[in-house]
C-alpha cells in the first residue's frame, strides 16, 4: 500500500490518488438513512430482523421527544426506516446504542444509554417489537430503586467469560436540573445474569472523577483477560485504564503516555501493529497555558503495561478530533482508522504494516455538512470484504441540525454504489 498524499481537512478533497493512474474516492452510501436531526451520541449495529444483513439502530435524536430508531440494512448500501417497530412507553432521549443477544434467545437485543435518565435494556423479538428486559431509568420524580447513574457511552463485551454478553457504561458527567440529583461519574460493568437482575459493579480511578463520551475494550497487555480505557472529559484525566481480572473484577491504572494537560475526546481499541496485543488510539484536545493543540495518538501495547506514543500527521487547521472509528475499509486485513472532527469532517489513517499513514479523507461540507461528529463505525454491509464507513453528526447550528451518513472506498476501477 502506497503513501498517499495528506489533505488538509479544512479544504480536503473527497479524492486522492493512489500511484499516477489510479483514483481513489469515497462514494457516499446510505440511502434511505435520515438527512436531518440532531443524532447523537452513537449507534450500533445489528441484524434485528433475522434475514442476515446489518441493521443500524440509534436512540431518538436530540429534542425530538421520539422512540429509538432503526433503519434496516438492504444489502446493497441502502437502508429503509423500520417502521414496524414497537416501543414501550418510556423517556427515551438521545445518548448511546448497544446491541447484542442478552438474552440468548437468537434475537438481537437493544441497550440504551440515555441521557440524564439511566439505562434500560430492551428486547427484540426479531419482528420488531421491543419490551423491557432491564430499566434503570428515573422517571418524574425520580425513582429512589434506580441508580443514580446515566450515561453517552456504551459497550458490550463477554467481561468475565460466562459467554453471555455484558455491558460497560461511562458516566456522562454533571446533570444540573436533571430528575437524577447527582452527576454520573467512574465507569458501570453490568455483568449478565439474566434472567435474574443483572450485577453491577463500580469502577473509579483511583484519583479524581472521570467521565466522558467514549468507553473501549481490549487485551492491552496479552494476558487474555479484557481490560478497558476510557476517553475524558476531565483535563488532566489520566487515570483511564481499568485492567481486568477476567472475573469482572477491574483495577485502575494511569494511561501515562496520554498528554499531561489534555482532554481525551474519544478512544479505541485495535491491534494496529499486529503483535497480538490490542493497542490505543485516542483523539486529543490539549491545553498548554492559552494555546490548545490537537490531534490523534497512537498508543501502541508493550505488553508488559507500558505503551509507545506516536502522533499522527494533524493539521491545527483541521480543528478538534470528536470521534474515533476502526475498520478495514481497503480489504487488506490491517485495522485503519477513521476520524471524525468537531466540524464535521473526516480524515483517514490506512494502516501500512503496522504503521498508520495519513490518506484520502472528506471535508467537513462534504462530510458532516458543518455539523460535529459524534460517532462513527465500520462494517462490511454488502459483503465483499471490504468494510463501508457509517457516521453521525449533530449540531444545533449547523443545516438540518444533522445527519446520518454512510461512505464506501472506490479504487476508482469499479462501479460505484448509488446513494
Amino acid at each position: 500500500m502506497r503513501l498517499r498524499l495528506f489533505l488538509v481537512l479544512a479544504g480536503l478533497s473527497s479524492a486522492s490518488a493512489i500511484g499516477s493512474d489510479s483514483p481513489a474516492s469515497w462514494v457516499e452510501i446510505g440511502g434511505g438513512l435520515p438527512r436531518t436531526g440532531q443524532w447523537r451520541n452513537g449507534f450500533d449495529l445489528a441484524d434485528f430482523d433475522g434475514d442476515g444483513r446489518l441493521d443500524l439502530a440509534h436512540g431518538p435524536p436530540r429534542r425530538s421527544l421520539g422512540k429509538p430508531a432503526i433503519f434496516l440494512g438492504r444489502g446493497d448500501l441502502h437502508f429503509q426506516r423500520w417502521e414496524q417497530t414497537s416501543f414501550p412507553q418510556l423517556p427515551f432521549d438521545y445518548g448511546d446504542a448497544a446491541a447484542a443477544d442478552f438474552d440468548g434467545d437468537g434475537h438481537a437485543d437493544l441497550a440504551l444509554g440515555v441521557h440524564y435518565r439511566g439505562l434500560v435494556v430492551l428486547a427484540g423479538d426479531g419482528h420488531g417489537g421491543f419490551r423491557v428486559q432491564t430499566s434503570y431509568l428515573a422517571v418524574e420524580p425520580p425513582d429512589p430503586g434506580a441508580p443514580a447513574f446515566s450515561s453517552r457511552a456504551l459497550v458490550v463485551g463477554d467481561i468475565d467469560g460466562d459467554g453471555r454478553a455484558d455491558l460497560v457504561a461511562l458516566g456522562e458527567g454533571p446533570r444540573p436540573g436533571s430528575a437524577l440529583p447527582r452527576g454520573a461519574y467512574g465507569v458501570r460493568v453490568l455483568l449478565n445474569r439474566l434472567p435474574g437482575p443483572w450485577e453491577w459493579r463500580e469502577l473509579h480511578p483511583a484519583q479524581g472523577r472521570l467521565f466522558g463520551n467514549d468507553v473501549t475494550l481490549g487485551d492491552f497487555d496479552g494476558d487474555g483477560r479484557i481490560d478497558l480505557a476510557a476517553a475524558s472529559s476531565v483535563q488532566s484525566q489520566r487515570r483511564v485504564l481499568f485492567w481486568g481480572d477476567g472475573a469482572g473484577g477491574f483495577v485502575s491504572g494511569e494511561l501515562a503516555a496520554a498528554r499531561p494537560r489534555s482532554y481525551i475526546e474519544s478512544i479505541i481499541a485495535a491491534d494496529f501493529d499486529g503483535d497480538g496485543d490490542d493497542d490505543l488510539a485516542l483523539a486529543f484536545s490539549d491545553l498548554q497555558g492559552a494555546n490548545e493543540s490537537n490531534g490523534v495518538d497512537l498508543l501502541t501495547s508493550q505488553g508488559n503495561r507500558s505503551w509507545r506514543s506516536r502522533e499522527l500527521p494533524w493539521d491545527d487547521e483541521s480543528g478538534r478530533p470528536t470521534a474515533v472509528g476502526v475498520g478495514d475499509f481497503d480489504g487488506d486485513r490491517d485495522p485503519d482508522l477513521v476520524v471524525l472532527t468537531a466540524s464535521g469532517a473526516l480524515a483517514l489513517f490506512e494502516n501500512d504494516q503496522g504503521r498508520l499513514r495519513p490518506g484520502a479523507g472528506l471535508s467537513s461540507d462534504r462530510a458532516g455538512r458543518g455539523c460535529r461528529g459524534y460517532h462513527v463505525q465500520l462494517a462490511d454491509l454488502d459483503g465483499d470484504g471490504r468494510d463501508e464507513v457509517l457516521a453521525g453528526f449533530a449540531d444545533e447550528r449547523c443545516p438540518g441540525g444533522g445527519s446520518l451518513r454512510g461512505w464506501k472506498w472506490s479504487s476508482g476501477t469499479e462501479s460505484a454504489p448509488e446513494s
